[in-house]
C-alpha cells in the first residue's frame, strides 16, 4: 500500500484527497464518524478546524490508529499495492511490512502545528458544550515525542519514504505533485494539484518567544528537526538529538498529566 502518515493537522487529509483525485483507490470514507451530521443547523455557529467539503478526511477508523496487520485486515497485501491509506504514527508501528510499499510522510513546523491543534481542541470542547481550555502541553513537546516514535520505526524497518512539507505543498503544488509522481511512478497528479489552495494555510508564521519554551534551546531544535526532515537529512546526529529531546518532552508531558489528574 501507499501509506500517508503524519500527525493530525499536517496535511494528511489533503494528501489523501489528492491520492483519490490522482486515481488511486483509497481505504476509508470521505466523512467518517457521521461528520456530515455534525454540520447541522445547531452547529452552524461553530468554527470548524477545516472545511471538510473541500477535501474530506478519507479515513478507515479500523486502521488509522491501529495500522494494517493480521488483526485489522483480511485482505491479501498483494491486492492492495496500488491502494492509498491514511495511518497515523500510532498505527504505523503496528503495520506489518507486507502492507507497506511506499510511505508519504506529511510534516509541518511545530509552532504552526500546535496553533492548528489548539483550534481543534477548542472546537471539540465547544462541540461538547465545555469551557474552552488552553492546549495543556508546552509548544512542540507532544509533536517531538510523536515524530520520535515514527522515526525510530523508519530507521528500524527502512521502508521507502518521501517527506512532504505542508507549507511547500501549498506554495509550490506543481513541484510537490511532480515529486509525488516520480516517487510513486504513476497517478494523475496533474489533477491533484488543483485541490491545493493557499487558504488552507491559516496557521503559518506563528510567533513564539523564548518565554514559551519549556527548556532553553528547544525551539532551535524543533526548527532544525523540521528542516532536517524537509531536506531528508536523517543523520545519526539528528537521531541522537531527537532521542534526547523526546525524553525531555516525555518527562514534561508526564509531569503535566499528573498535575491534571490532581
Amino acid at each position: 500500500m501507499i501509506i500517508i502518515t503524519g500527525l493530525q493537522r499536517t496535511g494528511t487529509s489533503l494528501m489523501m484527497s489528492m491520492m483519490n483525485e490522482a486515481g488511486f483507490p483509497v481505504l476509508g470514507s470521505k466523512f467518517p464518524l457521521n461528520w456530515e451530521e455534525k454540520r447541522t443547523e445547531k452547529n452552524k455557529d461553530l468554527e470548524f478546524p477545516q472545511n471538510p467539503s473541500e477535501t474530506g478526511f478519507w479515513e478507515d477508523m479500523n486502521i488509522v490508529d491501529n495500522g494494517c496487520n493480521n488483526v485489522t485486515m483480511n485482505i491479501n497485501p498483494e491486492n492492495l499495492k496500488d491502494h492509498a491509506a491514511k495511518i497515523f504514527f500510532s498505527g504505523m508501528i503496528k503495520t506489518d511490512l507486507a502492507y507497506i510499499d511506499k510511505v508519504i510522510l506529511c510534516i509541518r513546523d511545530c509552532k504552526s502545528y500546535t496553533s492548528s491543534w489548539e483550534k481543534v481542541l477548542s472546537f471539540n470542547l465547544k462541540e461538547n458544550n465545555k469551557k474552552t481550555e488552553k492546549y495543556p502541553y508546552p509548544i512542540g513537546t507532544e509533536f517531538v515525542c510523536k515524530y520520535s516514535i515514527l522515526l525510530k520505526d523508519y530507521v528500524k524497518r527502512k521502508y521507502k519514504m518521501i517527506v512532504i512539507d505542508y507549507d511547500q505543498m501549498l506554495n509550490d503544488p506543481e513541484k510537490i505533485c511532480t515529486n509525488l509522481k516520480s516517487f510513486i511512478g504513476s497517478g494523475r497528479f496533474d489533477l491533484s494539484k488543483n485541490l491545493i489552495d493557499k487558504k488552507f494555510n491559516n496557521h503559518s508564521n506563528v510567533s513564539c518567544s523564548e518565554k514559551d519554551e519549556f527548556a532553553p534551546g528547544f525551539f532551535d531544535f524543533a526548527d532544525n528537526m523540521h528542516n532536517s526532515l524537509k531536506n531528508g537529512n536523517i543523520s545519526a546526529q539528528f537521531l541522537e538529538n531527537i532521542n534526547y529531546w523526546s525524553r525531555r518532552c516525555a518527562e514534561e508531558i508526564n509531569k503535566i498529566n499528573k498535575e491534571l489528574e490532581n
